[in-house]
């Protein structure tokens, strides 16, 4: 079973599968910390400034050289869009599913006479819907 899922070719992170330990030797790779399960494994040695590509995309920049095996996340990785004022979607990317039933890849919590709760996983953040119930129009 596989233990890393590189999302994209050009990638150079992958997916911990499940929780891994530092020493562990994975896909040709000797993981140097422990890796948590869904969370980035450095693919090749990166100096500090150069850009992390997950999803074919750049999606932050280091904040120190890392070498390959490394555990990134926050403590050595910095957001591209942090002194951006303005961020809109360029979709030149799109994902269109073939034959595909509608599907909704999150979570959604739901109790009686409470509001319920969507949300989305996506990298690091986590987009949260909230929908009010009432008894009039009988949505819940």
């Amino acid at each position: 079973m596989n233990k890393l899922f590189k999302i994209n070719g050009n990638d150079n992170v992958a997916i911990a599968l499940e929780s891994l330990a530092k020493g562990e030797k994975v896909d040709g790779i000797t993981l140097l910390d422990d890796i948590p399960f869904g969370h980035k494994v450095l693919l090749k040695d990166m100096k500090s400034g150069e850009n992390i590509i997950k999803y074919n995309e750049p999606i932050g920049h280091l904040t120190r050289d890392c070498k390959m095996g490394e555990h990134i996340h926050e403590h050595n990785l910095k957001t591209n869009l942090s002194d951006i004022v303005e961020y809109k979607f360029a979709g030149d990317n799109e994902y269109k599913p073939k034959n595909c039933e509608i599907t909704f890849n999150g979570y959604l919590i739901t109790k009686p006479q409470q509001e319920t709760k969507y949300g989305l996983f996506r990298q690091s953040a986590v987009l949260t819907i909230q929908q009010k119930g009432s008894k009039k129009s009988g949505r819940k």
